[in-house]
């Protein structure tokens, strides 16, 4: 299972897999624990953690995966490469942007010792995100442009597309929607041939992003509403709140700002149930225009549209988003 879940096709049929075998795997990652056999740990969790991402369980994959770390005697170099690679993203998505370049610089060390590309790229990855978090975009390009050269030299379809996406969201960084366009376009390509639907998803709701920074607000609605229907169908937390978010732009850009705020409180309300930030860049994208929309209903109305929003059912929320 584990070689299957690193490939580069049928991740979500065998996410579908882990779904069902929830209780086991945690049985699995507890008995190694108290082995304290960290090769084991490592290895499960090195296959699992985009699993917990996508479900949402960062917390909980964070914490295997530093547990695995902290056994001795220690795993091997290259589980615990790619325990580095997990933690470092983990720790991103829950605004630990210190623990995640930490992560980077230990990747990086590991990666140099063994002349390992693939390593070398994850760290570069971290590092960029990490700077666009900063809102550091000419540092986010250098990094992400380095790991683009690693990820094609490797020849893996997958790490390029991702490279390729990354890349792009360097250039949303700096609102070079040009760039941003062409490069994250040339990751959905990649993603489609490989089936990769979540992360096709999530290719279009940065082209959306795009559009939003364009002022394109017909062209972000229908790449945004496409990305959260793909999202719901996936049934991944975190992709929905950034398209629910995005599509609370579109509506405070649209000068419906009531709908913008309830939309926005939604988003909210999901991202707080699984313990995760909104991405630095989403929130500069999206974030002026509901201020904007903020100011025109006013703080009272807003506060109260938004706490309509917090209280609906998301399947009600994604309706609204969708209408």
């Amino acid at each position: 299972m584990l070689a299957e879940l690193a490939s580069e096709v049928g991740r979500e049929e065998w996410y579908g897999v882990l779904a069902a075998e929830d209780a086991n795997l945690k049985m699995a990652l507890s008995w190694a624990a108290e082995d304290e056999d960290a090769e084991t740990l490592l290895r499960l969790c090195g296959g699992l953690w985009q699993f917990w991402q996508a479900r949402g369980e960062l917390s909980e994959g964070r914490r295997w995966l530093e547990t695995g770390l902290s056994l001795r005697p220690s795993a091997s170099e290259a589980s615990t490469m790619t325990a580095l690679w997990g933690i470092g993203w983990l720790a991103y998505h829950q605004a630990d942007d210190a623990a995640a370049e930490e992560a980077a610089v230990r990747l990086a060390d590991l990666a140099q010792r063994h002349d390992d590309d693939r390593a070398q790229r994850n760290a570069l990855t971290l590092r960029g995100m990490v700077a666009i978090s900063r809102d550091d975009g000419v540092k986010a390009v250098d990094l992400l442009e380095d790991a683009l050269k690693l990820a094609r030299r490797g020849g893996e379809r997958w790490l390029l597309a991702t490279s390729q996406l990354n890349l792009g969201l360097a250039h949303l960084c700096m609102a070079n929607t040009d760039s941003a366009r062409a490069t994250i376009g040339d990751a959905l390509q990649g993603y489609e041939e490989i089936g990769d639907q979540r992360f096709h998803a999530r290719c279009l709701g940065y082209l959306g992003q795009a559009a939003l920074m364009d002022r394109d607000s017909n062209r972000a609605s229908a790449l945004l509403r496409s990305s959260l229907t793909a999202f719901r169908h996936l049934a991944e937390p975190g992709g929905t709140a950034e398209a629910l978010v995005g599509l609370a732009a579109v509506q405070a850009l649209q000068g419906n700002a009531t709908r913008a705020a309830t939309l926005a409180g939604a988003a909210e309300r999901l991202r707080d149930s699984y313990a995760s930030r909104q991405l630095p860049l989403d929130e500069r994208v999206s974030g002026r225009y509901l201020a904007l929309a903020e100011d025109l209903l006013g703080p009272e109305d807003w506060s109260r549209a938004w706490a309509e929003g917090r209280d609906l059912r998301l399947d009600s929320a994604i309706e609204l988003a969708l209408d």
